[in-house]
């Protein structure tokens, strides 16, 4: 009698394994989706840098939105260090600004953007000449480049012309931009 449960253990504990092994089925999950107004949402930074007798670094993060199909609208903030190594001492100021635009991509990669931009910085007063804080506004406008990387994920080569090019303005004509971005879809 104790021959006849041995093989019934080894049943059991077989049949225990088997349906250990099976109880846990595979089966996929959905991929969860963003919100169509995330979907058209996306991020950018632009670097900027310059090294020699003026040096000048850059970086200006920003967000946009597609409202509609190569229509696209976006605001972002600007840092720059900038030192000017042609005066004794050298002048050195730091650049805070902001700036809001609107870019329709033309062709597949062709781009078209105007550009309102505001800059403050450390100065000098035309008729004190004493150091102030300036703040001059900047309409840029320009043609650019759009690579994709991804389905996702871009780089745009900007060339901006500044059509309030005053002596206030700190950045000169052409302004040459790279920026990196991706959208959050």
């Amino acid at each position: 009698m104790h021959m006849f449960f041995l093989p019934r253990r080894i049943v059991c504990t077989v049949l225990l394994f088997i349906s250990f092994y099976s109880y846990g089925q595979f089966i996929p999950k959905s991929t969860p989706t963003l919100p169509s107004h995330l979907q058209k949402t996306y991020w950018e930074t632009a670097l900027g840098l310059q090294i020699g007798g003026i040096t000048h670094i850059e970086i200006s993060p920003g967000i946009g939105y597609e409202p509609v199909k190569n229509l696209y609208t976006g605001m972002g903030f600007t840092y720059i260090f900038y030192r000017n190594n042609y005066y004794s001492p050298a002048w050195t100021t730091h650049i805070f600004g902001g700036s809001l635009y609107i870019r329709y991509l033309l062709f597949q990669k062709i781009l078209l953007q105007g550009e309102y931009q505001w800059l403050n910085y450390d100065g000098l007063d035309d008729f004190t000449l004493e150091n102030i804080r300036k703040t001059v506004p900047g309409y840029l406008a320009g043609i650019g480049y759009r690579q994709w990387f991804s389905a996702k994920k871009y780089g745009d080569f900007f060339l901006l012309w500044n059509f309030n090019a005053t002596a206030d303005y700190p950045i000169s004509n052409p302004s040459v931009r790279i920026t990196i971005g991706g959208f959050f879809r």
